[in-house]
């Protein structure tokens, strides 16, 4: 799990490192970004990683509020 609350600037480099650190499976890893109402772009440049790398290992939880995650 990777918090990104308000790490539009590194956000980016940390899921591609993290996914590129490993060559584990789907099976075996799933990169968790968790983004809590962030007030910059954390969020929409998580979602724009998710479908440009197009990787099932990663995965963007959003939310208005930490509530609303279910696990």
């Amino acid at each position: 799990m990777v918090p990104g609350y308000n790490e539009a600037e590194n956000i980016r480099d940390c899921a591609i490192a993290m996914r590129e650190s490993t060559p584990l499976s789907v099976d075996n890893l799933e990169v968790l970004i968790v983004d809590d109402r962030s007030t910059d772009d954390t969020k929409a440049i998580g979602q724009t990683l998710q479908q440009h790398l197009n990787d099932p290992r990663l995965k963007i939880l959003a939310s208005q509020s930490i509530l609303d995650f279910r696990f």
